[in-house]
């Protein structure tokens, strides 16, 4: 039997979730033997704004699929991670899925993780995110959305628990968890992700486990683009200072400062409607953010 576990972690965002969870139910299991999938819920609103949303989900009779309410109040995003993980670890299942509550699963994205992940011999299978928005916007906001893609073969550097396998086995061997020093920066799936290759990990990618993710108009912005740029950037630096990477941090050093001396006259295409006219802004807090880092100071972006 094929026995999954979705982790969903979820935080005032009911109508999205819903979508999240519905489109789960549809994926397409007929015809590819045994399966059940176990999907857990951990709602991180103390006034479990996602309850309701849940319990209206309806789940077929007989089907392969069962949902699973929690409430945990505790702020932290490496604490619910680490909650759905434990939720999830109790019902035995062979692998642990992640999908955020602002993403809706293509119809065959369950089987295309497992397939990957059983073809690989994987501990872990990642899959594309593909951005949907709100209305039609400029191309100006909407090429920095953009996700990379790759195939089959490509060997996977970076680690996100937006769309994240992780084999049952490799969890209990290695005693992984998501790391509480990121509670409240972000990045903990990219810790998790070098924690999880010093372990030995062997890291796949499933270019058909498509994901789609909601991005609202209030986060279609320059505003947002900049927070997201510098944070990035910050936690990069911490974590190279972190793993005592001295020689990486100092060419993060010097790659930040030619990014801020690059990013000034790029600030000359703001005016213009073109493609690239955030290109020397971006650049400009991308150096800021990791110089910021690697100074020890952090950015809050979830506190």
């Amino acid at each position: 039997m094929q026995h999954i576990a979705v982790c969903i972690p979820t935080y005032k965002r009911p109508e999205m979730l819903k979508r999240t969870l519905q489109s789960i139910l549809d994926n397409d299991l007929q015809g590819e033997g045994n399966w059940r999938v176990d999907i857990v819920v951990v709602d991180n609103d103390t006034d479990r704004t996602a309850e309701s949303t849940t319990k209206s989900v309806r789940v077929p009779e007989n089907s392969f699929f069962k949902i699973h309410y929690h409430s945990f109040g505790q702020k932290g995003l490496s604490k619910v991670r680490n909650t759905l993980i434990e939720k999830a670890l109790a019902l035995q299942p062979k692998f642990v899925v992640f999908i955020d509550d602002d993403e809706y699963a293509s119809v065959n994205w369950i089987k295309s993780l497992v397939n990957t992940a059983n073809q690989e011999k994987a501990d872990m299978v990642m899959g594309p995110v593909s951005s949907v928005f709100d209305k039609p916007l400029p191309e100006h906001i909407t090429v920095w959305f953009k996700q990379p893609e790759h195939d089959n073969s490509h060997v996977v550097k970076h680690i996100a628990s937006n769309n994240l396998l992780i084999r049952t086995d490799f969890l209990l061997e290695s005693g992984i968890r998501f790391d509480q020093r990121f509670n409240t920066t972000g990045a903990e799936d990219t810790y998790f992700g070098i924690e999880a290759k010093r372990k030995g990990a062997k890291i796949s990618w499933s270019d058909r486990a498509l994901v789609y993710e909601t991005v609202p108009e209030n986060r279609a912005t320059l505003n947002w683009l900049l927070k997201r740029r510098y944070r990035g950037a910050v936690t990069y630096s911490y974590i190279l200072m972190l793993e005592k990477q001295y020689v990486q941090a100092l060419r993060k050093g010097i790659v930040s400062v030619v990014y801020l001396i690059a990013g000034l006259p790029g600030l000359l295409y703001l005016p213009f409607n073109i493609k690239n006219k955030y290109w020397g802004i971006l650049k400009f807090t991308e150096g800021l953010g990791g110089i910021s880092g690697l100074l020890s100071i952090k950015y809050h972006e979830y506190k």
